[in-house]
């Protein structure tokens, strides 16, 4: 029996000292672009001294408790980081605003890995309905290999989907 999984890491910072690629937003796409929802984590396993603060997450949740903070990761609501601050992200109806503090440039990624739409600076307004796409995910480049990208919008999963976890189907709601 398939397990879901809730979530895998898209960047793993000790990984820039070792043989591969520190990225996995390739397979990330794969996954979403067949439907399965899955969180994008970053981190930085923090294996030895030089591995502090390369990678980390970004949680907003209703306090700082440990429980408060656990159920926003579940829920999603969170981002990933490498440098890039993420002020505010919202979708109001089909349109998506990401906010960034420092961002360079912006991206919106669908289905397949796809860059859908490109802006330079801090802050992005997007009008999904546009795009034909099950999902939306931003990447926000900053100086140097600073980077954040959030956690997916979806638009063609349904929240009682079998295959759809808790976290997915709060957040395909509440947007």
């Amino acid at each position: 029996e398939r397990k879901p999984a809730h979530g895998m890491k898209i960047y793993n910072g000790s990984v820039e000292r070792a043989e591969g690629c520190a990225f996995a937003t390739d397979k990330w796409d794969y996954l979403l672009s067949r439907e399965r929802p899955i969180l994008g984590f970053a981190s930085d396993d923090s294996h030895i001294y030089d591995d502090i603060g390369l990678g980390w997450i970004m949680v907003r949740a209703a306090s700082r408790s440990p429980d408060a903070v656990a159920q926003a990761i579940f829920e999603g609501n969170f981002y990933s980081s490498t440098g890039v601050t993420i002020r505010d992200i919202k979708r109001n109806g089909p349109v998506i605003t990401v906010d960034t503090a420092d961002a360079r440039e912006i991206w919106a990624i669908g289905s397949g890995g796809a860059r859908k739409a490109r802006v330079f600076g801090k802050r992005m307004v997007l009008d999904s309905s546009k795009f034909e796409t099950a999902y939306l995910r931003f990447v926000a480049f900053g100086c140097g290999a600073a980077m954040a990208w959030n956690q997916p919008f979806f638009f063609n999963l349904l929240p009682q989907d079998e295959d759809v976890s808790p976290f997915v189907a709060k957040w395909w709601m509440s947007g």
